[in-house]
């Protein structure tokens, strides 16, 4: 069991991290300014404020860029002064064009996993930011020297924070988390007073194969490892009479299988997170072993409906969140658990029961659509 756990997180693995790119930066890098640049600017004031804003609005794009993907930029920006903006000066000019420059770099570094036929429609959807982007970096600028002449330079500002606010949600509206793990509890619900569980933890791996496939986001695929005890309880009579006893079952239990997906955050648009209702089918197998008794193993097996929720934050580079979920299992043959007091098997005459399952998921990939 462990080997399959082993071999099957390698292949989720290694079918998303064939090739590797780098991020494209979402706006183009202007110009280094030169001194023909600088000696033009010292006779136009006003012009000089705009290459200024222009300069700095850029380097903010990339910060928010690489604010979206959870990445902590390599240096604080530093806005330009209204008394900076009012005179020209060369190292100002400098100073705001190196700052974009080297957040350029940090965007252009950053690597992208690379291994399925969305990545021109990405680069595509990139583009169309770009231009995007670089309209709203014309009409900044506009606003900027206007509002430099009635000294509202901090308005200004602050509807820049807006649109890069506005951006950042755009990116994570976008955002498809495509391999996950889990880890949690889950616990066996019966329909018999004389059955029952404790928790037992749980492990387990998501793949959303959307971009793979060239499809819409309804569609993921699970496998999930759990090692909930069974006990049963009986009453045996010896010659002093009538006593309770509790029979321990170590069980395994390995269950697969594939979901549909209703995007609940994109119904209720929320931006932020990600939260969705999923339901599905799959199949289970159960190996049931009594400790320190030389008897048999016992394995269960047969279909399950499943229904489950998950709450992500897609604020972080690796998105993570909570989910719950419960599965209704049909077993192929009435449950028999073995009694090591007795010639034989103990029959519940149940076939049906219910599986409870929390824990935490992180999403170790994510993509674009």
């Amino acid at each position: 069991m462990c080997k399959f756990l082993a071999s099957l997180t390698f292949l989720l693995i290694f079918s998303i991290t064939l090739f590797g790119a780098n991020v494209v930066p979402i706006v183009d890098l202007p110009l280094k300014p030169t001194k023909q640049l600088m000696n033009n600017l010292n006779k136009n004031a006003e012009l000089f404020a705009e290459r200024v804003l222009s300069y700095y609005t850029t380097a903010l794009c990339y910060e928010a860029q690489l604010h979206s993907m959870g990445i902590r930029p390599t240096r604080e920006l530093i806005a330009p002064t209204a008394d900076q903006l009012s005179k020209p000066n060369q190292k100002v000019l400098q100073t705001q064009w190196q700052q974009a420059a080297m957040l350029h770099k940090q965007v252009s570094s950053v690597p992208v996993t690379k291994g399925h036929p969305k990545v021109d429609s990405l680069r595509s959807n990139e583009r169309k930011l770009q231009e995007e982007l670089s309209l709203l970096r014309a009409k900044n600028a506009e606003l900027e020297i206007e509002l430099i002449h009635l000294e509202h330079y901090p308005e200004l500002y602050k509807n820049a924070v807006q649109s890069i606010d506005r951006f950042k949600e755009r990116v994570n509206r976008h955002t498809v988390p495509t391999l996950g793990i889990s880890t949690g509890v889950t616990t066996l619900v019966f329909n018999d007073e004389m059955i029952s569980s404790n928790a037992g933890v749980n492990v387990g791996l998501i793949f959303n194969p959307t971009q793979l496939l060239g499809i819409g986001n309804f569609f993921d695929i699970w496998f999930d490892y759990s090692t909930p005890d069974i006990k049963t309880q009986h009453s045996n009579y010896y010659d002093y009479g009538y006593y309770n006893e509790t029979i321990v079952h170590n069980t395994n239990v390995l269950a697969l299988g594939a979901n549909l997906v209703l995007p609940l955050s994109r119904i209720f648009e929320i931006e932020k997170y990600l939260w969705n209702l999923k339901g599905g089918v799959g199949y289970y197998w159960i190996d049931d072993k009594m400790p320190n008794v030389n008897l048999e193993n016992n394995l269960w097996k047969g279909v399950l409906l499943k229904a489950e929720t998950e709450f992500v934050n897609l604020a972080t580079r690796f998105p993570f969140g909570v989910y719950l979920s419960g599965t209704l299992n049909y077993t192929n043959a009435d449950l028999i658990l073995n009694h090591p007091n007795y010639y034989g098997n103990i029959e519940f005459g149940n076939r049906w029961f219910v599986s409870l399952n929390a824990g935490l998921r992180f999403y170790l990939t994510g993509s674009y659509k």
